[in-house]
């Protein structure tokens, strides 16, 4: 949109205080036939948005497939020269309404390549499953742990827990409702496997997937430094696991926007038709597409 008053010229652009880490092709001619918008940015952006002949590299409307898709981010980020390592975020309009039951969405991703710091995993077992959980990786266990959560002591990321414990485990579910702590099998946090439970929580290569109120599923599928095809990996990971977890009041089209990015990025938007499709009840025409 237009502003009030003209935009002056940034100062790393003016005679004399020109910034070194200002792209070439960006003159004060080339930033004066830019959108208002567009001058509003930063050096960082700019090498992002534009390669290195100053062209843009997002057109108006351009849907990308997930691999281009980070490609295309990828060579933002080396070209950008920033001196952090950015989350990369992955947001997910669906089709749901979380406020009806059966159109919520709570599940567990395995993503192919971890990323980020570990995770405190507590295991809630009997007394003499103690010692053995606790020599698998677990942060915590057995009555240290029950005593914890009644205190109010809570220090762990995660909470895993074996099908026949959680009877005994719903008496503190007041506790650990409102944190969203309370193992769920949806969430993958009911387990058969303490060991292997442990260790991919553990490594932060599990992550739970939940709605938002206003139908957002919003994670971080890693960092920018991972590249682009461990990203595409796990982008695809997440769309896998949603299509596969899909609430039994889903309807199609399953998926509305998606969109990919790090904290210092333009917005890539991502081509939901190429994401897996889902079947709903009386539809036997359409099949998952597993090729995308």
């Amino acid at each position: 949109g237009d502003f009030d008053e003209p935009i002056r010229e940034p100062t790393f652009l003016q005679t004399g205080s020109r910034s070194d880490e200002a792209p070439d092709w960006l003159t004060i001619d080339k930033w004066s036939k830019l959108q208002d918008w567009e001058k509003l940015h930063m050096i960082p952006w700019f090498k992002m948005y534009f390669d290195e002949q100053g062209r843009k590299v997002i057109m108006p409307g351009k849907k990308f497939d997930i691999a281009e898709a980070m490609d295309v981010l990828d060579k933002m980020y080396l070209r950008s020269g920033i001196k952090v390592d950015p989350n990369v975020d992955l947001w997910l309009d669906m089709t749901l309404d979380p406020k009806i039951p059966n159109q919520q969405i709570r599940c567990s991703s395995t993503l192919p390549h971890a990323w980020g710091d570990t995770k405190k995993v507590a295991v809630f077992c009997t007394p003499d499953e103690t010692d053995a959980v606790l020599g698998m990786g677990a942060y915590k266990a057995g009555d240290a742990l029950v005593q914890d959560i009644k205190d109010e002591n809570i220090d762990f990321d995660v909470l895993i827990a074996k099908p026949q414990a959680m009877p005994q485990l719903a008496r503190l579910g007041k506790i650990l409702g409102p944190l969203k702590l309370m193992p769920s099998p949806k969430a993958g946090t009911v387990v058969q496997d303490y060991e292997q439970a442990i260790k991919q929580f553990g490594a932060g290569s599990t992550i739970e997937l939940g709605m938002t109120w206003n139908s957002k599923v919003c994670v971080t599928v890693g960092k920018a430094s991972l590249g682009a095809v461990k990203l595409t990996e796990n982008i695809k990971a997440v769309v896998q696991t949603l299509a596969d977890s899909k609430p039994a009041g889903a309807a199609k089209p399953y998926w509305g926007k998606a969109r990919i990015k790090h904290c210092y990025s333009p917005v890539l938007e991502l081509d939901t038709e190429l994401f897996p499709q889902i079947a709903v009840e009386d539809d036997d025409s359409d099949e998952d597409d597993d090729d995308y």
